[in-house]
């Protein structure tokens, strides 16, 4: 492979490092967010290509991954207990129209 195309691939991963760390900052300071698209298509890129490096510069970029990966976890860690924690007070909600439909319900069956 030639120096080019391992310099274009770092530069991607720097990319990507950069774009997640600035998700994982804006939603863990409870900001809502959506993943920027080019952080996606980046990850692809790299996932598509690290393959085709020879072994050496293969392992250069992948010692790079496990802190990406670190940080993915992180924030799927936090989206998976804030829909938790949403879905919980949804519930919560449903249950308290519920009964107050209920008691409106009966009172109006009383007049």
């Amino acid at each position: 492979m030639d120096k080019s195309k391992f310099d274009s691939l770092e530069a991607q991963l720097k990319d990507v490092k950069t774009l997640l760390k600035e998700s994982e900052q804006s939603f863990l300071s409870g900001n809502f967010f959506e993943a920027p698209t080019r952080l996606e298509i980046l990850i692809k890129s790299l996932c598509d290509e690290l393959p085709n490096l020879p072994p050496r510069d293969a392992k250069k970029l992948g010692e790079q991954l496990p802190n990406l990966i670190k940080s993915l976890d992180t924030m799927t860690t936090t989206i998976k207990k804030s829909v938790d924690r949403n879905n919980a007070t949804n519930q919560e909600l449903k249950k308290k129209a519920k009964k107050a439909y209920e008691t409106t319900k009966m009172y109006k069956s009383k007049v």
